[in-house]
Parts: C-alpha cells; sequence; structure tokens
C-alpha cells in the first residue's frame, strides 16, 4: 500500500459491491499491509469519494533479489549469476536494499554475471546492496 506523504492514519472497508461496503477498521498506523482477520463491520459511512477502490501496481519480477558482489557506477551484478547475455536488455534494475537503495535503472546490457546501466547510478551500490 501506499499513501500520499502527510498521511498519518487509513480506514479500511470490505464488502461485495461498491454500495455494499462496511467499515471494518479505523485509524489504522500507515503500514504496508493490512489483513482483515474476520474483523466486525462497523455502521460508518465511507468518508471520501475513494472508499470503493484501491490502486495496485503489479511488476513481473524476472531475476529473484540477490546480493551484489559485482558493483560499478555503472554496473551492479553477482558472480553466482547464470543468465543469457542480454537477455534483461531494456528491462530495469532496481536497488531493493542497503546502499542505492530505491534507485531504479534501465539496462543497456547484461553478460551471465552483471548488469550494465544506464545512467550512472546516483549512490553507487556496495556489498550491503541487493538488487
Amino acid at each position: 500500500m501506499s499513501f500520499a506523504p502527510a498521511t498519518s492514519a487509513f480506514d479500511v472497508y470490505r464488502g461485495a459491491t461498491p454500495a455494499q461496503l462496511f467499515r471494518i477498521a479505523s485509524a489504522q498506523p500507515i503500514a504496508g499491509q493490512f489483513t482483515d482477520t474476520g474483523l466486525t463491520d462497523q455502521l460508518i459511512a465511507p468518508p471520501d469519494s475513494n472508499f470503493d477502490h484501491a490502486n495496485f501496481y503489479w511488476r513481473m519480477e524476472l531475476q529473484p533479489e540477490s546480493g551484489v558482489t559485482l558493483q560499478s557506477a555503472t554496473t551492479v551484478g553477482n558472480g553466482s549469476l547464470q543468465m543469457t547475455a542480454n537477455r534483461y536488455k531494456s528491462m530495469i534494475v532496481r536497488i531493493t536494499r542497503g546502499t542505492g537503495a530505491e534507485q531504479e535503472r534501465a539496462i543497456a546490457a547484461n553478460d551471465t554475471t552483471s548488469l550494465t546501466i544506464a545512467p550512472p547510478w546516483t549512490v553507487e551500490p556496495d556489498a550491503t546492496s541487493f538488487s
């Protein structure tokens, strides 16, 4: 889930259709997920025009996350990878955690163990990074 920077809490609704939604949780702290454990319906009307939907954005993961063992200003990789040359050209690589986390770059080329990116990393990944 994602929220605007100023958001401090959120409410959760459940129902079969947008016209039959019931609030099941109020003023929940900001979190990346919410699990409905069978909470009781509350008799509170939805407060805003967005109560009837949520936007989800899916990305296909083509390689599982791996620790960075090879890196430079324009590369990232792991010596144990066994990629097909240029299989990932024109796709996106993301530093998921560690130094340089949250950066994404287009893949210009790849060999069996590393990806060459463009433009260069703003913060170069290191051995603490995962991609």
